[in-house]
């Protein structure tokens, strides 16, 4: 079976989202880092807290998803935002469950956004950016998941495009994520060969965003732009071999079942323990996974020039630290402060 017929039979109408993550979480003796005054999020259903909601008159998704949320609880960026001393307030993520990093979303063709149109609204909202602000672009997946995307440098100059629209009204810290195997989805690890070529999609795809990051750092530093790569493929891919380490049990199977994306009208039977799965569904992943992205994240940001180091804790910070399994959980317990 070809690989695009694949995609387009998995997720059809439903929504094509994002990728399932995994993360390492930061030294717990690390202080907050401060300094951003707002966050700015673009991207898909991995960071979309609620717009794709709202476009469907508070239909999709509905329970037991989370609050609008493709997932069980809180998003990766919710849990970030008090991490930088900030309260997370939808009103500043453009998100759009769907989005692919063009102009397309697999959901409603022309009546949703894409990463373009996202990131357009944006500046034409704001010819000029907050220079202190902390802005994230995190798309991709969606090209090749609905959007049956061959040619990984497409998607990686529309990325380029979306981070040097950003830079070019004044953002100065640019968080850019990568992708995981989606060839390791649930939604996709049943058939073997959709299931290789996404793995080699993703691993292009990863390759050419490098490769495109290094090229621009240059020209955007010497603007003072600081780009941040947030490698979530390697941290991925260690979770899903070493899965105890972060306090996961299953890495192959979504918590709830029958994908209700994609089964419309039927009640899913949900897990006992979903804080032990890496998937929710076929394609997301569970808010403890987000929680650890949030956190991995902080780090990545933290160990950046973005963010000085508070001096008590300078040269803690090493990129790929892992913590022990009750201080990870400990971590994705904590209180998040959200404003909706």
């Amino acid at each position: 079976m070809r690989l695009q017929f694949f995609v387009s039979q998995l997720y059809g109408a439903a929504i094509a989202a994002s990728l399932p993550i995994t993360l390492v979480a930061l030294s717990p003796m690390a202080a907050e880092a401060v300094g951003f005054t707002n966050l700015y999020v673009f991207g898909d259903s991995l960071s979309d807290t609620g717009k794709f909601y709202q476009a469907t008159g508070n239909l999709i998704p509905s329970p037991p998803y989370f609050n609008g949320r493709f997932s069980n609880g809180p998003l990766w960026v919710e849990y970030l935002a008090p991490k930088l001393n900030l309260t997370y307030t939808p009103q500043t993520n453009f998100a759009f469950a769907g989005a692919t990093t063009g102009t397309l979303n697999t959901t409603l063709p022309g009546g949703i956004p894409g990463l373009q149109q996202e990131v357009n609204l944006f500046t034409t909202l704001n010819p000029v950016a907050d220079p202190a602000a902390l802005y994230i672009v995190w798309s991709g997946a969606n090209d090749y998941l609905g959007g049956g995307q061959q040619n990984p440098a497409i998607p990686v100059s529309n990325l380029s495009t979306a981070i040097q629209s950003l830079a070019g009204v004044g953002a100065k810290n640019i968080l850019v994520a990568n992708l995981p195997d989606l060839g390791k989805l649930p939604g996709a690890i049943g058939n073997p060969p959709a299931s290789a070529g996404l793995t080699t999609l993703s691993g292009a795809h990863n390759s050419f965003l490098a490769q495109t990051l290094s090229l621009l750092s240059p020209t955007l530093s010497a603007s003072g732009v600081n780009l941040i790569p947030l490698d979530i493929n390697a941290l991925f891919n260690d979770t899903l071999t070493n899965p105890a380490k972060y306090g996961f049990t299953n890495t192959t199977q979504s918590c709830i079942f029958p994908p209700p994306l994609l089964n419309p009208g039927v009640i899913p039977t949900v897990c006992e323990n979903p804080d032990e799965y890496v998937f929710w569904d076929d394609i997301h992943p569970t808010t403890a996974t987000h929680a650890f992205i949030g956190e991995f994240a902080f780090e990545t940001i933290s160990s950046s020039q973005a963010v000085p180091e508070p001096p008590a804790v300078a040269g803690l910070f090493v990129a790929g630290a892992f913590l022990s399994l009750s201080a990870l959980r400990r971590n994705r317990q904590k209180a998040v402060k959200i404003e909706i």
